[in-house]
C-alpha cells in the first residue's frame, strides 16, 4: 500500500479512534486496584469476591468493584444482573488467548460512589484478544471511555442481545473475521468524557475494521455520531454478511454484495456496495455514519440528489470506476469525497461545504469534476476565486491535485427544481432559493431568494419546453427592486436557455416571465378576445 493510501487509512483509524490506547488525549489502560482473576486452574483470586463456582459455571452473588481477568477457557460467567463497576481506566472483562467462554447478564457500569473522584468507568467493557468461540450475551455495558466490546484478532465469537449505552465506541472489531453480531441495542446519546477529549469527538456504534466474513443481524444503532462503518484495505475486508434487519437511527442498512441493475430503496440510512454493477442511489438522506456511501470494487453507479451530512466520509470510491455523482449535497462531514484507485468517474453539480478536514481526498485517481461551461462543475465552499464576467462560474479553476481539476467551479450552490411537465429548472445562486413554482398556464417561474448581506445572483437554466420564447424578463418584488445585469441571456442552444441576474441581498420575490415579440402581441390579443366572445355566447345561450 502506497504512502498516500496509508495516510488516508491512518486518518480513518484516528477518526474511529482505532489507536485510542496510544492517543494524545491520555486515555490510559491501567489495571484496577481490585483486579480479580479466574485462574487457569479454575480458582478465583481473591477468593472473597462475590463469585461462586460450581464446576465450569461462575456466578455473581453480588455487585463487584474491579476488573476481571479470565485465564481459563471453557467456562460460563453468569452475572445474574449484578454490577461490575470500574473505578479506574481498566478493562471490565479481559480475555487473551482464551476460548469458549460465555459472559452473560452482567451490568458493566460506571462507579456510582458520589465521593469517588476521578474517572469512574472502564476503558473497555469487555476486551477480547486472540480468542475464539466466546459468547457475549445479554449484558448491559454503559459509559466505557474507549470501547464497550472490543475484539482484536479474534474469530468465531458471538456478540448477542447486549444493550450498549453511551460508550465512546460500542462494538469494535479489529482484524477479527467470522464473528456473529446479533440483536444488540446501541445508543450513544449522552456519552461524555470526564477529561479533555479530541475534537471532534465521535461516538461509534458498530465498526468492522479489517474484518471480513462477519454476520450482522437485527442490530439497532442510534444516536451515535457514527452509527456504523467499515474500514478496509483489501477486497475481502469489505465482504461481510449484513442484511436489512440492521438499522441506523431507525433507517435500514443496505450492504449489497455482487448485485447489479438495481436501485437502493428510499428508506436507506447507510449504503455500501461491494462488487456491484449498475446501481442507482437517489434521493436519500444519509447521515451519522462512518461513511454515507461506500463503493468498493463497484462500477457504473449513478448517485444523484442525495443529502449526505455529518458523516466521517460523505462518499468513498475504492477501486470503483465509471460512476456518475451529481446534484448531491455534501455538508459537515469530516472528509467529503474520497477517491482511492478509482478513475473515470464524473462528479458535477454537487454542493460541498463545511468539511472538517478536506473536501476531497485523492490517491491514484483521475476523475472529471465538471461537465462543460454551460452545466458547470461543483460548488466548493472554500473556493477563493472571483467571477469578474458575471456568469456564475469562477474565473479560475478549482485544483484538487495535478490530475484532478474542476474547470468551472460554481460561485453559488446548485439547486434543481422539478416542474409539473417533468422538466428541471437548474439554479446556481449564492442566495437561499425557496418556494419554487412553475405555472404551466403562462410559462412563468416564481421563487423567493434571500441572503443577509452583499449582492446575490442567480444563474438559471430553463428548458425550451417550459419557456420557448425569444426574450425573457426578470421581475423582482413587482419591479420595486433593481435588477442588476438586465441583459439576462448568457447562452441559448437547441434545448435550454441560460440567464443571469443579480440584486442586493435581502428577501425577494423573483418572477421570470416570457416576453413575446411585438409582432405576436396583436394576434395573441385577437385570439384571446375571440375565445372570450365564444365562451360568453355559449354561456349566454345556455341560460336563455
Amino acid at each position: 500500500m502506497n504512502k498516500t493510501v496509508l495516510t488516508y487509512f491512518t486518518i480513518l483509524c484516528l477518526l474511529s479512534t482505532a489507536f485510542l490506547r496510544g492517543s494524545s488525549f491520555n486515555i490510559q489502560t491501567v489495571q484496577a486496584s481490585g483486579t480479580i482473576y479466574i485462574r487457569a486452574d479454575g480458582s478465583i483470586d481473591p477468593s472473597t469476591v462475590n463469585i461462586s463456582r460450581t464446576g465450569y459455571v461462575y456466578t455473581f452473588t453480588g455487585n463487584i468493584e474491579g476488573s476481571i481477568v479470565v485465564e481459563r477457557s471453557n467456562i460460563l460467567i453468569d452475572g445474574k444482573g449484578y454490577t461490575l463497576q470500574g473505578p479506574e481506566l481498566g478493562k471490565g472483562f479481559e480475555l487473551s488467548d482464551i476460548n469458549n467462554v460465555t459472559i452473560k447478564s452482567v451490568d458493566i457500569s460506571p462507579h456510582n460512589n458520589p465521593h469517588f473522584r476521578g474517572p469512574s468507568s472502564f476503558n473497555y467493557g469487555i476486551y477480547i484478544y486472540s480468542s475464539s468461540f466466546n459468547t457475549i450475551s445479554n449484558n448491559n455495558i454503559t459509559n466505557s471511555y474507549a470501547y464497550g466490546i472490543y475484539l482484536e484478532e479474534s474469530s468465531n465469537n458471538i456478540i448477542s442481545g447486549n444493550k450498549l449505552t453511551d460508550n465512546y465506541q460500542s462494538i469494535y472489531l479489529n482484524r477479527s473475521p467470522n464473528n456473529t453480531i446479533t440483536s444488540n441495542n446501541i445508543t450513544n446519546k449522552n456519552f461524555s468524557f470526564p477529561f479533555p477529549h479530541p475534537s471532534p469527538m465521535i461516538t461509534h456504534g458498530i465498526v468492522l475494521a479489517l474484518s471480513s466474513g462477519n454476520l450482522l443481524r437485527d442490530n439497532i444503532m442510534a444516536d451515535s455520531h457514527s452509527n456504523f462503518g467499515i474500514l478496509g484495505q483489501t477486497f475481502s475486508d469489505f465482504v461481510n454478511d449484513v442484511d436489512i434487519s440492521n438499522s441506523v437511527d431507525g433507517k435500514t442498512v443496505y450492504y449489497w454484495i455482487s448485485k447489479r441493475d438495481n436501485q437502493v430503496p428510499l428508506n436507506a440510512g447507510y449504503v455500501i456496495l461491494v462488487n456491484c454493477t449498475n446501481i442507482r442511489i437517489e434521493n436519500l438522506i444519509l447521515l451519522n455514519n462512518m461513511q454515507g456511501i461506500l463503493l468498493a470494487y463497484t462500477n457504473y453507479t449513478t448517485i444523484l440528489r442525495n443529502n449526505i451530512t455529518n458523516n466521517g466520509n460523505a462518499i468513498i470510491f475504492w477501486h470503483s470506476n465509471c460512476n456518475v455523482f451529481f446534484e448531491n449535497n455534501i455538508a459537515a462531514n469530516l472528509l467529503g469525497i474520497v477517491s482511492l484507485s478509482s478513475s473515470d468517474n464524473l462528479l458535477y453539480h454537487n454542493n460541498v461545504s463545511a468539511s472538517f478536514y478536506n473536501h476531497v481526498f485523492i490517491n491514484n485517481s483521475v476523475n472529471d469534476w465538471d461537465d462543460d461551461y454551460l452545466s458547470g462543475g461543483n460548488y466548493w465552499s472554500n473556493y477563493a476565486g472571483v467571477d469578474s464576467n458575471h456568469d456564475g462560474i469562477g474565473d479560475s479553476w478549482y485544483e484538487i491535485d495535478e490530475n484532478n481539476t474542476d474547470h468551472y467551479p460554481l460561485m453559488g450552490m446548485f439547486s434543481s427544481f422539478n416542474t409539473s411537465l417533468g422538466h428541471h429548472v437548474n439554479v446556481i445562486s449564492n442566495s437561499t432559493v425557496e418556494d419554487f413554482e412553475y405555472f404551466e398556464s403562462n410559462s412563468t417561474i416564481k421563487m423567493f431568494v434571500s441572503g443577509e448581506e452583499g449582492y446575490g445572483f442567480c444563474r438559471v437554466s430553463i428548458p425550451h419546453m417550459l419557456m420557448n420564447v425569444s426574450n425573457i424578463s426578470v421581475v423582482i418584488d413587482d419591479n420595486q427592486t433593481q435588477v442588476l445585469y438586465p441583459n439576462y441571456t448568457l447562452y441559448d442552444n437547441s434545448t435550454h436557455r441560460w440567464i443571469y441576474f443579480a440584486y442586493e441581498h435581502s428577501t425577494h420575490e423573483v418572477i421570470i416571465v416570457p416576453e413575446f415579440p411585438s409582432f405576436l402581441i396583436l394576434p395573441l390579443f385577437m385570439i384571446t378576445t375571440l375565445l372570450a366572445v365564444i365562451v360568453y355566447r355559449r354561456n349566454h345561450k345556455g341560460r336563455s
